[in-house]
């Protein structure tokens, strides 16, 4: 099973949520992107439906891939939240049990993720295209390769550059580059 995760683009203005729209580059790498994923089944995050549309996929959503919850952060930017408090900030910067705004931490995430990881590992499709935030795919693949929650921290997740997990049958390994 080869389980190839894509990441949604994240808004300029508040990094805690998901874009409303992708710019023409983002579309135009979707475009491109569609051609090498298309015919996958397609696993997405509440909000990645045109997403999944724009890489050729057929959107059918996964609550496990939901965006993690940022609490109050969520209609924050980034300077606000350093502002407003710099220390939970920059605890949730190096701490997996922080809870980000009083929202979801890094461990949490890992856990809830798990059991659908689990539910790939055992699905007879050959290939599975995963759509989700950033922070999401970061708990899929420190769940996935049993790394502790604080790896999640050195994991830079871009948007749409998809990230090839594998399934052998006991255990999920990470192929880097385009294993096509």
């Amino acid at each position: 099973m080869r389980l190839i995760l894509v990441a949604a683009p994240m808004s300029a203005h508040h990094p805690f949520r998901l874009a409303a729209d992708m710019s023409a580059a983002q579309v135009q790498r979707a475009r491109t992107l569609s051609g090498r994923l298309g015919g996958s089944a397609c696993q997405t995050a509440p909000g990645t439906g045109v997403l999944a549309l724009e890489l050729g996929l057929q959107p059918n959503d996964c609550a496990a891939l939901g965006a993690q919850d940022f609490g109050h952060w969520t209609d924050m930017t980034l300077d606000e939240v350093a502002a407003t408090d710099p220390e939970a900030l920059s605890l949730w910067t190096r701490d997996p049990e922080a809870r980000p705004g009083g929202g979801t931490s890094l461990t949490d995430l890992c856990a809830t993720v798990r059991p659908w990881l689990d539910q790939m590992a055992a699905s007879s499709a050959d290939r599975v295209v995963a759509l989700a935030a950033p922070p999401v795919l970061r708990g899929v693949i420190v769940s996935a390769l049993d790394l502790p929650p604080i790896a999640g921290f050195r994991l830079d997740i871009h948007p749409l550059a998809p990230i090839h997990l594998v399934h052998d049958g006991q255990r999920w390994t990470w192929r880097p580059g385009n294993p096509d």
